[in-house]
């Protein structure tokens, strides 16, 4: 989530929902892991989850693997420290 988001940074995560624009922890869709991403949109229960990061080989978000069930959605990030 560069450059949003820096190495080192802790995240305060609340258990909500989203809306579009706010960045979420979510599962990876394709992988045992979590991700850290942006909400450009919502339609049908299900998100689609981008970087803030300017070069789009540099990660992966829903370009790649498409839009995530909202139940993939951890919760919300609600400001770094």
């Amino acid at each position: 989530m560069w450059p949003t988001i820096h190495n080192g940074d802790i995240l305060l995560i609340e258990d909500e929902l989203p809306v579009a624009g706010e960045i979420v922890l979510a599962k990876h869709p394709l992988k045992q892991e979590y991700i850290v991403k942006r909400v450009r949109s919502i339609l049908n229960n299900r998100a689609f989850l981008e970087s803030d990061n300017p070069d789009p080989t540099a990660g992966q978000d829903s370009h790649s693997f498409g839009t995530v069930p909202l139940a993939s959605i951890c919760g919300v990030m609600k400001n770094p420290i």
